[in-house]
């Protein structure tokens, strides 16, 4: 076996997976994904065990401050180089199987601020974009605004890029932004995400093009009051990506 035999990257460690290159010459499988993220911390599933902590979403996301059995934090593989690019480089691939006139149109990609960010920067080298814009959040860190620095012209296609979606929420005000930024904006009919963790299937009418799609039904989430794991003793813990320490307390 070798990294052309699909199923392979399940047998490697920590320490080969960090000697990936970001082209093995064929696509991902599944299992192997979720070993990648599993392997890096990505991924956090709760035992059943009620002395452990579980999972509290953060209150500026569409769940609210709701708790969760299941969680992925993108940036524990994305801070990762060569596993950023890996993943990049599969998602690269993606768009250019759904979308093929992204090889000779005039391509932006542009993120929502700001973990897709080293993402989304791979992704547009991988496909030869032209240019590549990141949303800035305001100052009260609620909403999302286009930079100043540039706007789009008329021979330029958009390309919206993410690392995860959960509702789409993020996804409708990144588009949302860059359309009152840019009148007239013309997006490409794709919106890739690397891993989509929704029921959807497209966000404004824009197809999502994912690497992995996570199913809702591998998870719970419940509304504030009424989760079980609370209910039976296991303390929630905020998750936030500049909150590294209360990640971690999740694997203790």
């Amino acid at each position: 076996m070798n990294l052309s035999t699909p199923g392979y990257i399940l047998s490697l460690k920590k320490h080969e997976l960090l000697q990936l290159p970001p082209n093995i010459g064929r696509p991902l499988t599944e299992s192997e994904i979720r070993h990648i993220l599993h392997t890096f911390l990505c991924t956090w599933k709760h035992s059943g065990d009620y002395t452990k902590p579980h999972a509290s979403l953060p209150s500026t996301t569409s769940s609210n401050g709701c708790c969760t059995d299941f969680f992925i934090n993108t940036p524990q593989a994305l801070e990762v180089v060569n596993i950023n690019r890996l993943l990049a480089f599969q998602l690269a691939q993606k768009i250019k199987e759904e979308y093929p006139e992204v090889n000779t149109n005039t391509i932006r990609v542009v993120n929502p601020s700001y973990s897709s960010t080293t993402l989304a920067t791979n992704v547009a080298n991988f496909i030869n974009a032209t240019k590549h814009t990141y949303l800035k959040k305001t100052p009260n860190g609620e909403s999302q605004t286009w930079p100043d620095i540039s706007y789009t012209s008329h021979d330029e296609v958009v390309l919206p890029l993410d690392e995860i979606t959960a509702s789409g929420v993020t996804g409708e005000g990144t588009l949302s932004v860059i359309g009152e930024a840019n009148p007239g904006v013309r997006f490409a009919p794709i919106f890739p995400i690397l891993i989509n963790r929704s029921n959807g299937t497209k966000i404004c009418g824009l197809k999502i093009v994912s690497i992995i799609t996570f199913n809702p039904q591998e998870f719970n989430i419940w509304e504030p009051g009424q989760c079980p794991l609370c209910a039976a003793g296991s303390k929630p813990i905020r998750i936030r990506s500049h909150q590294k320490n209360n990640w971690q307390k999740l694997f203790a």
